[in-house]
């Protein structure tokens, strides 16, 4: 059986109808530990040790955060420069040069979660912001991938500002589906 570790960022979740929804789609999945990092870090002191256990305890990682200026919300960031750093220098890396996958992620996944109030226009060639998602997240794919974890594709959920609660009911079972495929790569459904 694979195991999930979602790890959520999301400084304001209370006001937020879509991630609240795709929380909600988790209920009753076995093997997904949601661990809310501004639940577990308000004052924004990391515990690099506990995080390097859960990353251990993983088959798959999963940020889930709304998209932010571009990128992440900051303590996720926080999250990506502590841990993944001090992960790299317990492997023998002392200075970026010798920054190498290791032990800790080898075999492991890692794919976004994320939210846009913009809508899937938006990030056409002709759009307001003209620049492809895949684009805005080639950072996070190239951490990612420089840190050994192997990328997989992102699930995405855009123009949240205009979804009713039909919508976001639709996003709740895709994000479900999406986790199911990580747990059963084999096509397995979930047991009932």
């Amino acid at each position: 059986m694979q195991s999930v570790l979602i790890l959520f960022a999301h400084p304001i979740y209370e006001r937020s109808r879509s991630h609240r929804r795709l929380i909600q789609a988790l209920s009753g999945l076995e093997h997904v530990h949601l661990h809310d990092l501004y639940e577990a870090y308000p004052d924004f002191f990391i515990d690099v040790a506990r995080e390097h256990e859960l990353l251990a305890e993983h088959d798959h990682i999963v940020l889930q955060f709304p998209l932010y200026w571009f990128s992440t919300p900051s303590l996720l960031k926080e999250w990506q420069d502590l841990v993944l750093q001090r992960w790299a220098e317990a492997q023998g890396g002392a200075n970026h040069e010798a920054i190498r996958p290791g032990r800790l992620v080898q075999g492991k996944t890692l794919s976004l979660a994320t939210t846009t109030g913009d809508p899937a226009s938006s990030y056409e060639p002709k759009g307001e912001i003209a620049t492809p998602l895949q684009d805005i997240f080639l950072p996070l794919r190239l951490t990612a991938q420089h840190a050994g974890f192997a990328w997989q594709p992102p699930f995405v959920l855009t123009g949240v500002d205009q979804l009713d609660e039909t919508g976001l009911e639709l996003a709740g079972e895709a994000y479900r589906d999406y986790l199911l495929a990580k747990l059963y790569p084999q096509g397995r459904t979930a047991p009932q």
